[in-house]
């Protein structure tokens, strides 16, 4: 029996976390969806390395607004391209709960990057986002930083591995003194070289923030 069938079978009112990782389900999200407007309370979901794809995000992302207790979301390693991104970014604002976004592995690239950037101001309890691989240039950090000054909850940023280069530093940089909450920024593996070093570490002067590079 499909997984997704055998929780379809139970109820879970009371449930709280639903870990799904590398499950092969990327053709049962939509009675995934059936299952989470079962699940008031679920406040963890992870559906990580799954092959969900863009159409994953269709179903998935008409469910979530239902999830009004979710905090945790990681959709990591999932085929998901600017087209999917753009469906979930829609409906991210009427999570209002959510803390953690995990997309890293993912190949939203830069147009998909604009999509989340355009909701940032709309997340208002997000602490967490990891953008890791996921074909990022310095267009995407660029849209990405304008939108980090409103986004005031934010603590942790994870970048690594997307061709950022100098210019997407320094465009990232512009934003860290506004960025008050944030204590750690990844940038492992994303080409910055010596200049963008130079600029990061000049704008995190006198923060905790500890750039990695």
């Amino acid at each position: 029996m499909c997984v997704v069938n055998a929780l379809r079978a139970l109820t879970f009112q009371s449930l709280c976390q639903l870990d799904l990782r590398s499950n092969i389900i990327a053709d049962r999200v939509q009675d995934l969806a059936a299952v989470l407007l079962a699940c008031p309370r679920i406040s963890v979901l992870n559906l990580e390395h799954n092959s969900l794809g863009d159409d994953g995000m269709l179903n998935l992302s008409g469910a979530l607004p239902h999830c009004s207790a979710l905090t945790t979301l990681l959709l990591g390693d999932n085929s998901v391209g600017k087209s999917g991104i753009a469906l979930l970014a829609a409906a991210l604002p009427r999570v209002p709960n959510l803390a953690t976004l995990g997309l890293g592995g993912n190949c939203i690239e830069d147009e998909g990057c604009r999509s989340i950037a355009a909701v940032l101001t709309g997340c208002s309890a997000l602490t967490r986002l990891n953008l890791r691989r996921n074909n990022l240039s310095a267009l995407g950090a660029t849209s990405l930083a304008a939108a980090l000054s409103s986004v005031k909850t934010l603590q942790n940023l994870t970048l690594s591995r997307n061709l950022l280069q100098a210019a997407g530093v320094a465009a990232l940089s512009r934003c860290l003194p506004t960025c008050e909450a944030l204590t750690a920024l990844d940038l492992a593996s994303t080409a910055i070289g010596d200049d963008g070093a130079r600029v990061l570490r000049s704008a995190s002067i006198n923060r905790s923030l500890l750039p990695e590079y």
